[in-house]
């Protein structure tokens, strides 16, 4: 995401808070039609109302691993995923990450490309892109 990206998610988020918060979805879904911006905002929007203290809280007290914060339990090498072994990383971005990984519930041998959203980011919108990706 690029600065003038972010610019936009932090403006929007602003203002969708400013809503009350049983109107903020419809508020997003008419002033945001970009997938990843509206995502973006939609995560923040969830770990506002989770926690509103959150934005007010020093950074200097906030965990050291952010995930651990939102929740978020580490994927890792050696997992099993559905009927998948995870191999090796093959990937990491802002949303996620990408497996090599083998079908190991002995049906039969498959190699597969695993990509994996984090929590948080499976909104609507990326769903409905990774549909299309598949």
């Amino acid at each position: 995401m690029n600065s003038e990206q972010w610019a936009r998610v932090t403006a929007l988020f602003h203002e969708a808070c400013a809503c009350p918060p049983a109107e903020r979805e419809r508020w997003l879904a008419n002033h945001c039609s970009d997938p990843a911006i509206h995502g973006e905002v939609e995560a923040m929007l969830r770990a506002y109302e989770t926690n509103p203290e959150f934005m007010e809280q020093p950074v200097a007290e906030l965990p050291r691993d952010v995930e651990s914060l939102l929740g978020v339990r580490e994927i890792a090498v050696g997992q099993r995923i559905g009927a998948f072994d995870l191999v090796s990383e093959l990937g990491r971005g802002g949303m996620g990450e990408v497996f090599a990984a083998v079908r190991a519930d002995g049906h039969y041998d498959q190699q597969v490309a695993l990509k994996l959203v984090r929590a948080g980011y499976a909104t609507a919108g990326v769903v409905e892109r990774f549909r299309a990706e598949r």
